[in-house]
């Protein structure tokens, strides 16, 4: 969601997306009002957490909505050294700097269609979330440079 990283390993459960381990550490900086981390393999997930991942549909789909605005060049990616990739982060989800409305609801029809798609395709993003024990609490610091 964050750097485009093959790799994702982690989810920001409230939010709806799939990040790398980097990106997951700028996550847990800003503190679970803002962004809640899990591990897809080493966290124990409820039901409801899985449906609310699946529910905002993929990064794509939140990207489009968190990054609307988003001047060329600003995004992270998998090279982005950690302090600029906390800012990203920081600018992206606690700031909400290129944030924009998402569209309005779509008719019933299209909501039976996603639905449909959705009950085809649970996990949009293709990866298995795998109940196992909770390794770490979430962390409640704040991003360096946020003032």
């Amino acid at each position: 969601a964050d750097c485009n990283s093959n790799k994702p390993e982690w989810a920001v459960v409230n939010v709806g997306v799939v990040v790398c381990l980097q990106c997951s550490g700028c996550h847990r900086d800003l503190g679970v009002s803002v962004s809640k981390v899990k591990s897809l393999n080493l966290d124990v997930w409820s039901d409801s957490e899985v449906q609310l991942v699946v529910s905002k549909n993929g990064n794509a789909t939140v990207n489009s909505t968190y990054e609307a605005n988003l001047p060329s060049g600003e995004k992270a990616n998998a090279g982005t050294v950690r302090a600029r990739r906390r800012q990203f982060i920081c600018r992206k989800y606690e700031r909400k700097e290129f944030y924009t409305e998402p569209m309005p609801e779509p008719t019933r029809q299209h909501q039976q269609q996603q639905q449909q798609q959705q009950n085809q395709n649970r996990n949009p993003e293709g990866l298995t979330l795998k109940p196992s024990r909770q390794t770490r609490s979430e962390s409640s610091r704040k991003c360096a440079g946020n003032s």
